[in-house]
């Protein structure tokens, strides 16, 4: 039966109303008796959202606890502290700054509220239980929120009265040929890390995020993932040969390139939480071997010496990407350092040898470099011992945008470019410069919904502001204005170059067309498909200009 037919029923079968998604408030809100029927459907597995730092707090969700919040004030920085719990999230942001262990409360003052929190998280431990889920939340009207990590720069990952799919135990790995490819079969609560020792393990790698804490078949895989292999292999989407999904008539669905194949496109760079519920994925795995990895750092107080060292290093990304090699650079003003420079199948002779012309500009300008290459025998130990822990649980926000090799190799363009990027780091927090370049044909012969910007991209850069903790909404909002403003002559040196959907700005100008490219239209044909009623809705997600949130609650437009 067709995709729309079954949700027309569904339409008919419970659908609320309002303009808006069903909230407490609502007489249509679930009662209690349907509440603790889909409790006992999902084994005593449905949760009500009780926000982590409530040890830090009083009041009718608090229990203050001294010891306790503590201990979670240390932890709070850390990834796996908000991943292990089924609601918390990376970006206190999204939850409306509710709730923060950083103001213990000592009176009724600093009562601890659920903001943006879901109402309810679904402790899913199998595929009917996602079917549980999202049935429940179709005939009740709810909005419906995944979370398998948390690792989430858009709050796609809660959402105020939602009830949340929490797939964190979804942790199967299994290696297979799948029609004579080497390939590996994920659940949606893998995270980056155990993928990658796993595959080590059976002398393969994966293409996976930079981060451990990363949900790899989730989000990550949705938005299109760019990963330290990609220079050599391709985008995260570009590896994915079957998912196993729950759409939202709450149909387990196969998705491939011979069965659903529309949605499979769409799933494979259209962007998390839009289309369905990703309850598995099969990748493709690549042989394990030598990678060379290389911190290079170098700093002077000579600003046009450093920046004319910069610009040999942008100037060379191409070329470096070409050969597969991937860079992970912090850039400000006076300071460079590569964590690191990381070349799968290269010996450390000839990464240095492609490097020879930086070292040369170095010298030329007197400035002190530190380049110590080390071979290692597989991926997996170059990637434990090169890239620094992103910190969690600060109040943040970023920017993105894709550089084209074009604007790279041409000396008129890169002097424009680096223009606009010089006098963005005299503003904003922090610059990570991603040398990184999918190679030619590797989203295959069919394509996926990868942004077409990657294929053109030499590098990628990832901006970042701080909001402090007690700012208002309007202030934050303002400051977010501010980052897009300052980091718009980056936009104006790389016109039409889009951005990576999973790390821009919520504010992104035409983000349809910064996010997707000329897949937009297609994609939003997807969703009308596969969801018409909306049931899955994103932040800056294919659909969501048909939806608003006010004050967190979601309201059709």
């Amino acid at each position: 039966m067709l995709p729309h037919l079954l949700s027309l029923a569904s339409l008919l079968l419970g659908a609320s109303a309002t303009s808006c998604k069903t909230s407490p408030s609502d007489a249509s809100w679930p009662t209690t008796a349907q509440w603790s029927s889909l409790n006992s459907t999902v084994s005593g597995r449905l949760l009500s959202t009780i926000p982590i730092a409530s040890v830090c707090h009083h009041g009718p969700l608090g229990s203050y606890n001294s010891t306790a919040c503590a201990a979670l004030q240390a932890a709070w920085s850390s990834a796996w502290t908000h991943q292990s719990h089924p609601s918390s999230i990376m970006s206190p942001l999204f939850t409306n700054r509710t709730c923060l262990p950083s103001t213990p409360s000592t009176g009724a003052e600093g009562e601890c509220t659920l903001g943006y929190y879901p109402a309810y998280v679904l402790n899913v431990s199998s595929v009917a239980d996602v079917q549980a889920g999202v049935n429940f939340a179709r005939a009740h009207d709810l909005r419906l929120v995944v979370k398998n990590t948390g690792h989430d720069f858009f709050g796609k990952s809660t959402g105020r009265d939602a009830l949340s799919l929490w797939t964190h135990w979804l942790r199967s790995i299994e290696f297979e040929s799948y029609s004579g490819v080497p390939a590996v079969r994920v659940g949606a609560g893998v995270s980056t890390v155990s993928v990658y020792e796993a595959a080590a393990a059976v002398g393969r790698v994966v293409v996976g995020g930079e981060q451990p804490s990363v949900g790899f078949a989730g989000g990550y895989v949705a938005g299109g993932g760019h990963s330290p292999l990609t220079s050599r292999y391709g985008m995260a989407a570009d590896q994915v040969l079957e998912m196993t999904v729950v759409t939202a008539d709450g149909v387990v669905r196969r998705c491939a390139r011979d069965e659903n194949g529309e949605l499979f496109w769409a799933l494979r760079g259209g962007g998390g939480g839009v289309f369905a519920v990703v309850v598995e994925v099969v990748v493709k795995t690549h042989a394990d071997g030598m990678v060379t990895t290389m911190p290079l750092q170098f700093a002077t107080e000579d600003t046009e010496a450093f920046w004319a060292a910069v610009r040999q290093f942008f100037a060379l990304t191409p070329r470096l990407g070409a050969l597969g090699v991937y860079s992970y650079n912090n850039i400000m003003p006076g300071s460079f350092s590569s964590t690191p420079v990381l070349a799968p199948n290269m010996s450390a002779a000839g990464l240095y040898t492609e490097l020879a012309p930086l070292y040369a500009t170095l010298r030329e300008h007197n400035i002190t470099y530190s380049a110590n290459a080390t071979e290692y025998p597989r991926f997996l130990d170059a990637w434990r011992n090169s890239f620094p822990t992103e910190v969690a649980g600060i109040m943040s926000g970023s920017v993105s945008r894709l550089v084209p090799t074009a604007v790279l190799t041409n000396s008129t363009t890169l002097d424009t470019f680096m223009d606009a990027y010089r006098a963005a780091t005299d503003e904003l927090y922090y610059f990570a410069v991603f040398g990184i370049s999918p190679p030619p044909g590797s989203e295959g012969e069919q394509g996926n919904a990868v942004n077409p910007a990657w294929r053109r991209a030499g590098m990628h850069i990832l901006a970042g502001y701080l909001i402090p903790e007690n700012s208002t909404e309007h202030q934050v909002v303002k400051q977010r204005d501010w980052a897009n403003e300052v980091f718009q002559p980056v936009r104006d040196a790389t016109k039409g170059a889009g951005c990576y959907q999973s790390e821009a700005a919520l504010t992104e100008p035409d983000w349809q067309t910064a996010f997707h490219g000329t897949n937009y239209e297609r994609l939003l044909q997807v969703k009308h498909t596969w969801d018409p009623t909306g049931l899955f809705y994103a932040t800056k997600g294919v659909g969501s200009e048909e939806w608003e949130v006010e004050d967190g609650r979601l309201c059709q437009v």
